[in-house]
């Protein structure tokens, strides 16, 4: 069926991946070798030739040849020589490195390339086997921390849901509570309201004990003026260079009557109350 087409034959394409994994594989091999030969070398090299040419010397101090322009002339060929050929093989062998660094990158950009018909081809969980057999590694290693990812992000939003609804079916339990903690809360990062009644204090007459609503936000009740409806009382101290609060109709009616209100309501009182006790 599909994957019997002519377009794409899974066999075909396994031993083509296959064949190009061994050309990595060897060719990085190989890299490996001569890169640690090179190391050595550049050691060894210049340790060997210092040696052979102090010997050199040594041999032609014995023989009495210092003065001969034959062992001269070797004497001073030898170091250009020597530099010249170390040159050359250090050329060399950079030469057959990057020549292997390339021969590799070239492979990898195949595999590569192989890989990316591979999933465009085939469903991918048919296929993981195959990949992870004869990818390098790095993809599938991204392709599943991809899934991982999701799958964790999934994991947490069902978390979240069933945390969601347990909360709801608690909530009726613990609704005065949480009421409770979500205003504090609530006034913890947005402030408390001064308006509000528990942070007001209540007016209450000095004369009639009569409660005339709140007070101002961030006034005391000694420092509010006001005249009590009730009884007409002047309540709250005045402050030094403020005005007296004016009694117009409570005054009228002293100088039309004669009489305080609340004098006059003292005084019914205590006449109701010897009237009761003649009785």
């Amino acid at each position: 069926m599909f994957f019997k087409s002519k377009s794409f034959d899974p066999d075909t394409f396994e031993k083509q991946l296959r064949e190009i994994s061994k050309d990595i594989s060897k060719n990085e091999r190989q890299l490996k070798s001569m890169q640690l030969n090179v190391s050595s070398y550049r050691r060894v090299i210049p340790m060997y030739t210092v040696s052979l040419y102090i010997l050199v010397i040594a041999y032609f101090y014995l023989r009495g040849m210092l003065h001969d322009q034959k062992a001269i002339l070797v004497l001073i060929a030898y170091p250009f020589v020597v530099f010249l050929l170390y040159k050359g093989a250090m050329y060399l062998s950079n030469y057959l490195m990057n020549w292997k660094k390339s021969t590799i990158d070239k492979l990898k950009q195949r595999h590569e390339e192989k890989l990316a018909v591979l999933k465009e081809k085939t469903n991918f969980e048919r296929t993981k086997e195959l990949l992870v057999r004869f990818s390098n590694g790095e993809d599938i290693k991204e392709l599943e921390k991809e899934i991982k990812k999701a799958n964790l992000k999934k994991e947490e939003y069902i978390q979240r849901l069933a945390n969601e609804q347990r909360d709801m079916k608690n909530l009726g339990q613990r609704k005065g509570k949480d009421g409770k903690l979500y205003d504090n809360l609530f006034n913890l990062m947005m402030g408390e309201d001064e308006m509000g009644a528990d942070k007001r204090y209540a007016l209450i007459c000095h004369n009639c004990l009569q409660h005339n609503g709140l007070a101002p936000p961030g006034q005391a009740p000694n420092e509010v003026r006001y005249i009590c409806p009730k009884c007409g009382w002047v309540n709250g101290d005045q402050k030094e260079g403020q005005s007296p609060l004016l009694l117009p109709k409570i005054q009228d009616l002293k100088d039309d009557v004669g009489v305080d209100p609340a004098k006059d309501d003292h005084s019914s009182k205590s006449n109701n109350t010897s009237d009761a006790s003649s009785k």
